[in-house]
């Protein structure tokens, strides 16, 4: 090889090697651990950057502020990472090492949910302060590993007292409240005696899966989750105890669902619910919330917005329910949860509010009426037998049920007269009108005089046949 030859080849590998020196040194190229749970499946944790992201990119200039959940949320917004890392450096922010490169990572493998971006970029080490509440299990990390005091471990971790909060204003204030809750030596409630104190945001009234996945993505172990999840959100001790049997049963991720199921939370929307998706997920993702949550399956984005121009946001619950995206009739956890936010005597206020549907001049006095006799947890039955709210259909086809005391012996799995099956809710679908009794064909069967169903005659209890209207009338459900 000519000497000249030689000179290049050097030349270009002092300079190859100078260049990885400077990226490195000033930050600009981050690789991925290939052991990190977030980064991309299948190279090793490596992006290729066949995305188009390039690695020269630009540096900061002039002094830098920390993220904060309000510039990372606004940059969240651009079209790719390497724009978002230019708009995060456009707000004097970004912190030390972050490459569009680690975006591109949690992008990947979380989706740009600004939650599930920032919770992946704190566990690769890169804060964003305020993006999250602390939790119990954050209290008991710092007790266990910081010895700078609890407050200041939870304000250098980016974590703050209240949603979209920048960072924690009051340290000394917070480390205060923080001694005074531990003076009753219960370091496991001291998450719990915060919220009571307001440091942290008070707990809402409302479950949705959120805050389950929230819990989740926080804390890790499905075995933490229950904990999570009973600090958060104010629930019935029913619904809290359910919660770990859930996780067994159907998994994290379908726990809300689980719970609704089984009774132990409302099956259909509250007012609090729509709050708890708009603050989580903002008023645009509304109507997946609600689908997500299995408290509707036709709602699109467009009949939100139709509702907020009608009725304003504090109203959708009851616009919705009005336009049939909701169910109307009213169960047991629908009561619970109305007494636990508005108290007993309140309840009669928070089912109109809601918009659900009550019969024969319900009142607060008929309510009252009930939990005295038969108690809260009975007193759905209490009004369904007094004709103020409606039987579901199991209700009616169940055991003791109009249905099938009166119509099973020729409708039923083997014996299905004209295709009607009170087995099969299917088929007795077809033949009602959600919400008009007289254009509900079971219904004018069962008061036809000239050809009646049964057709031993007409029903002599009048109750019997008013419980099927109600129940068309509250929309023909099927629980």
């Amino acid at each position: 090889m000519k000497s000249s030859h030689v000179y290049v080849v050097v030349i270009v590998s002092l300079l190859t090697l100078n260049l990885m020196f400077y990226q490195n040194c000033n930050g600009r190229f981050k690789p991925i651990s290939s052991s990190d749970p977030f980064s991309s499946e299948g190279n090793g944790g490596k992006e290729d950057n066949s995305g188009g992201i390039p690695f020269d990119e630009p540096m900061p200039t002039g002094p830098q502020k920390p993220m904060t959940y309000s510039v990372f949320k606004t940059c969240l917004a651009q079209d790719d990472e390497l724009e978002i890392r230019n708009c995060i450096i456009a707000n004097d922010s970004l912190p030390e090492g972050l490459s569009s490169l680690d975006l591109k990572a949690c992008s990947t493998s979380v989706g740009k949910e600004q939650f599930a971006m920032a919770n992946c970029l704190y566990r690769k080490g890169f804060l964003v302060f305020g993006y999250r509440e602390f939790s119990q299990i954050d209290l008991n990390d710092c007790q266990d590993s910081s010895s700078e005091g609890i407050a200041n471990c939870i304000a250098n971790r980016g974590l703050t007292q209240s949603f979209g909060e920048e960072i924690l204003s009051d340290v000394s204030t917070f480390q205060s409240e923080i001694d005074t809750c531990l003076a009753g030596g219960n370091f496991n409630q001291l998450e719990s005696c915060l919220r009571t104190a307001g440091i942290l945001s008070q707990q809402r009234n409302a479950l949705i899966q959120y805050d389950v996945d929230y819990c989740k993505a926080v804390v890790g172990d499905d075995a933490d989750v229950p904990d999570c999840v009973r600090n958060r959100v104010s629930i019935s001790a029913t619904a809290a105890a359910q919660i770990e049997n859930c996780i067994d049963s159907d998994g994290v991720f379908n726990v809300r669902t689980c719970l609704a199921r089984g009774e132990r939370v409302p099956r259909t929307a509250h007012q609090e619910h729509i709050d708890s998706c708009i603050s989580s997920q903002g008023l645009d993702s509304l109507a997946s919330c609600l689908r997500r949550n299995g408290f509707t399956t036709t709602l699109e984005q467009t009949d939100v917005s139709t509702c907020v121009e009608e009725d304003g946001l504090a109203a959708l619950a009851s616009c919705l329910r009005t336009k049939n995206f909701l169910e109307t009739s009213l169960a047991r956890a629908d009561l619970e949860m109305c007494d636990r936010i508005n108290g007993q005597a309140g309840i009669m206020n928070c089912l109109s509010s809601n918009g659900f549907v009550t019969f024969n001049g319900l009142t607060q006095a008929d309510i009252d009426q009930c939990i005295t006799t038969d108690g809260l947890a009975n007193a759905d039955g209490c009004l369904k037998d007094a004709l103020f709210t409606a039987y579901d259909f199991s209700e009616l086809a169940g055991n003791g049920g109009v249905f099938r005391n009166n119509c099973r012996a020729c409708h039923r799995n083997g014996r299905a007269r004209g295709g009607l099956n009170f087995d099969q809710y299917n088929t007795v679908a077809q033949r009602i009108m959600p919400g008009s009794d007289t254009n509900s064909l079971i219904y004018q069967r069962m008061t036809d005089t000239a050809n009646p169903m049964p057709q031993a005659g007409n029903l002599a209890d009048a109750d019997l046949i008013e419980q099927v209207r109600l129940w068309i009338l509250a929309g023909g459900r099927n629980n």
